[in-house]
């Protein structure tokens, strides 16, 4: 009886049936047992199919045939995970308690690190990043004070009226060497989609709510309901997105605005808002958002939502209390974005400049033809009682996760 042992194709092989053909055709009637045929030369270069496979892996073996442990030379570390070791110190002034905090780490800015009182001076070492700057100071008293080093005379302002001490990046002979972060999301690696939530998936009829405007421009059933739907069934993961771009979820005026195309529109697009503190009534509560946000960080995506924050509808609440914050709309087309129908209409059929006195919104982009027109006008911060732009220049997406 043939018995074909421990063949296995080499990597290169283009069949690995060829071998078998070759052994069986080459191979002697009765082949001895393992015994019979002796054991290889100490020697020679085997491979023991049963151990480990062709992967390339191996260990280096002294010549008493032990475990190569020679762990000479330094450990190779990047220069981005090298730390160094630096104490910090500040003269004791009766201080209760006194805290590290800065850049230093993740949370060296919200928790910090506690510093021990010995012989009059507060003293606590860390390790810093290799070379590079940090940003510190020392928080006293659980916060009743804060302040730069006193013994630091390089300080940059902190955006609040004082100062934060700078550390210049320090190398060291003796480092150690931090793990890499990983799972750290890089948002340069976002494989983003786009969520139009109106014109997505409808995961709720209840909250459906047309206004009566032509069907494509009336709202159309999506909601967060559909859209965790779809983050259920995978579609997002089968497509290779990890981060979604959901579309304003203020919630919009239920007023048809005239658009330039002489077509009547509803606010599903979500630039009209009315309520900025409000969810879209049409897409559905607040606790449903967050349950989106959760069911999309359980599967690894990432959320982005649209917000609109620097300009609201005519009807909106912030301007009808407070007019004098909001400067009159100047899209170059002689009308009033963010009036109601009947006033931006009227603007519209007389062709005048829109009025102060009319609407005093920054403006919303306008529906035409080809998609919505941009015309939101940035300028300073709201100041209450003066004439300014209620417009920010913080961005209009908040990022999530």
């Amino acid at each position: 009886m043939l018995r074909l042992r421990g063949i296995r194709a080499h990597r290169f092989s283009p069949d690995p049936l060829a071998l078998v053909a070759c052994a069986s055709a080459c191979a002697i009637d009765e082949l001895g047992s393992d015994d019979e045929l002796g054991n290889p030369p100490d020697d020679a270069d085997t491979f023991d199919p049963d151990v480990g496979d062709d992967g390339g892996s191996s260990t280096g073996s002294s010549d008493d045939g032990e475990a190569d442990t020679d762990d000479t030379g330094p450990v190779e570390c990047d220069d981005a995970n090298k730390r160094c070791p630096y104490q910090f110190t500040l003269a004791d002034m009766g201080y209760q308690t006194a805290t590290l905090v800065g850049n230093f780490a993740p949370s060296g800015w919200d928790v910090g690190v506690p510093m021990e009182l010995s012989d009059g001076t507060w003293r606590v070492t860390i390790d810093v990043p290799w070379a590079t700057e940090v940003i510190y100071k020392f928080k006293l008293d659980g916060g009743a004070q804060w302040i730069p080093d006193p013994n630091n005379p390089n300080q940059i302002a902190d955006g609040f009226g004082g100062y934060n001490s700078v550390l210049e990046g320090q190398t060291c002979a003796e480092y150690t060497c931090a793990p890499d972060l990983i799972g750290t999301f890089d948002w340069r690696d976002s494989i983003l989609y786009f969520v139009f939530v109106d014109r997505f998936n409808d995961g709720n009829p209840n909250n459906n709510g047309p206004i009566g405007v032509e069907e494509l421009a009336d709202w159309q059933g999506g909601d967060w309901a559909g859209v965790m739907a779809k983050i259920d069934e995978g579609y997002f993961t089968e497509l290779g997105v990890n981060t979604l771009w959901l579309s304003v979820p203020a919630n919009n005026t239920n007023e048809s605005g005239l658009g330039l195309d002489g077509h009547d529109y509803s606010a599903y697009h979500g630039y009209w808002p009315q309520h900025l503190d409000q969810t879209e009534e049409h897409f559905g509560t607040l606790e449903e958002l967050q349950a989106l946000v959760e069911l999309a960080h359980a599967n690894d995506i990432k959320v982005i939502v649209d917000y609109a924050m620097n300009h609201v509808h005519s009807s909106s609440p912030v301007y009808q209390q407070n007019p004098g914050w909001f400067w009159p709309n100047d899209n170059g087309q002689g009308a009033i974005a963010c009036a109601g129908r009947a006033a931006r209409g009227a603007a519209i059929r007389a062709g005048a400049a829109g009025s102060p006195g009319t609407c005093r919104t920054s403006t919303s982009p306008t529906p035409t033809r080809g998609g919505f027109r941009s015309t939101t006008r940035y300028s300073g911060s709201p100041t209450p009682g003066s004439t300014g732009s209620a417009s920010t220049r913080s961005s209009t997406s908040r990022i999530s996760g």
